[in-house]
């Protein structure tokens, strides 16, 4: 709401003035501060429980899922995607049991950095750029498992978790892509 979107800018704010280190940060007592009007998902293996899981530091995994279902409540979601390399495997894994467990709702995403399937190559193009490599550089950066990071319909988001991920049952697939769509639908700004 109009609430949450004041406090998500002045979230930024804390992160690029005061939290800043390579890029910008916040923490959760920034977070528990300028909680009104907010909902929250954990993330793609950029995420701080992602990042626990990758490390394999499940007891700091738990108190920070504690912290978060503090402030957050209902207002939590466990977020898994359909990518297929083996770090998002095991963090779905996780994160899905996390969520069975807690009784926490699951939110699909697709961690879409361009809009469609056939971008991919500009998208590559653009990194190397950024990078300071070239095209032709075999060992430019590259995101992980291949070139499905684009705007996918709910079809092809239920094809990659099929494909990828079989740790998550269709029922909770599907429950988690109509979170999607219900978090989104529970956004309501009319900031001007």
């Amino acid at each position: 709401n109009d609430a949450g979107l004041k406090n998500l800018f002045k979230l930024s704010s804390i992160g690029w003035l005061e939290g800043f280190y390579y890029r910008p940060r916040i923490d959760l007592k920034a977070i528990r501060e300028h909680r009104e009007g907010l909902a929250m998902s954990t993330a793609c293996t950029g995420g701080i429980l992602a990042h626990y899981v990758a490390g394999e530091r499940y007891e700091e995994m738990l108190d920070t899922l504690d912290e978060l279902v503090d402030i957050f409540g209902a207002d939590l979601f466990l977020e898994v995607m359909p990518h297929g390399f083996p770090e998002q495997q095991e963090a779905n894994r996780v994160i899905a049991q996390l969520a069975r467990v807690h009784n926490l709702p699951l939110l699909a995403t697709n961690d879409a950095h361009y809009s469609l399937a056939e971008h991919w190559q500009l998208h590559e193009v653009m990194l190397a750029m950024q990078t300071g490599s070239t095209w032709n550089d075999p060992r430019r950066w590259k995101f992980l498992g291949g070139h499905d990071y684009y705007l996918k319909t709910r079809e092809e988001m239920e094809a990659g978790f099929a494909e990828h991920h079989q740790a998550l049952s269709q029922d909770e697939v599907r429950s988690a892509l109509d979170n999607t769509v219900a978090l989104a639908e529970m956004c309501r700004v009319e900031y001007l």
